[in-house]
């Protein structure tokens, strides 16, 4: 019976050869495992042989084994490299909130350049409050342009702004020009925040903007770092950083719609 059944397990996976089902044997004996069952699980790790086949099969059984390896190795590798590209969607940061603590460095004080190639000055930004995310075009978390619009239509035309910073630092997953980021946003989701021009939010090259968002010597709340896209910040009417939120929090969640709505 249990010799049967390892014979249609091994039947199931295609990378074990064939004919190890005919030479897959049990050491001890099967008539212990049909008298004490169990112990099945045990004597199936402790006590299996694997038999060579002898003659011409053996060069082809050696082949197979072979190929079976190094397909196991590739898989690691890939599974590695996959990991460490996309660890920040797996894992997507932490969220984290402060009480309202004064800046180091004056937020007003910061600008950056639209999609469009104008200067924009954060002095626009004083007495709003402000969600600040980075975006990306071919990520699992695009479709938060729509929540983000409607954020946007909702609560827009008070004292809330939202600013879009295009970012190909994750997976790559920005690579187009201004003129095809505008295009896709307004096209697939309508977006008629205001988007800058694609930036780095991490590394050397840091736009200034994150430098003060990631930094608790500028921004006199605390350490952030983006793990993916679509993170989100939050900056109250005074300047201050209130919110630091990873990837996955709705924009249209509780939290962000208080945000937004000044409660």
């Amino acid at each position: 019976m249990y010799g049967e059944t390892f014979e249609h397990l091994l039947a199931f996976i295609p990378w074990i050869p064939q004919n190890l089902s005919k030479t897959f044997f049990l050491t001890n004996g099967l008539s212990n495992c049909q008298k004490r069952p169990t112990l099945v699980g045990r004597f199936v790790f402790q006590n299996f042989v694997v038999r060579e086949p002898a003659g011409p099969g053996a060069v082809l059984f050696e082949m197979q084994r072979q190929l079976t390896l190094l397909f196991l190795a590739c898989l690691t590798v890939v599974g590695l490299m996959a990991f460490k590209t996309y660890k920040g969607a797996i894992f997507g940061g932490e969220n984290i909130h402060y009480h309202a603590m004064t800046a180091s460095q004056d937020f007003y004080s910061l600008s950056a350049t639209t999609l469009e190639g104008e200067p924009f000055a954060f002095s626009e930004l004083r007495g709003k409050r402000v969600l600040i995310v980075n975006t990306a075009s071919r990520c699992g978390y695009t479709p938060q342009y729509r929540q983000l619009q409607s954020l946007h239509e909702q609560f827009g035309h008070g004292d809330f702004v939202v600013l879009g910073f295009p970012c190909n630092q994750f997976g790559r997953q920005e690579p187009g020009s201004a003129e095809q980021i505008g295009d896709f946003c307004v096209n697939n989701y309508g977006v008629g925040f205001q988007m800058m021009e694609k930036v780095k939010v991490k590394g050397d090259d840091q736009h200034p903007v994150y430098t003060w968002l990631c930094n608790a010597d500028q921004n006199g709340a605390g350490d952030h770092k983006v793990a993916w896209n679509f993170h989100k910040f939050l900056v109250d009417e005074e300047g201050r950083i209130t919110a630091s939120l990873k990837s996955g929090v709705d924009p249209l969640g509780s939290e962000i719609s208080a945000f937004a709505a000044g409660k």
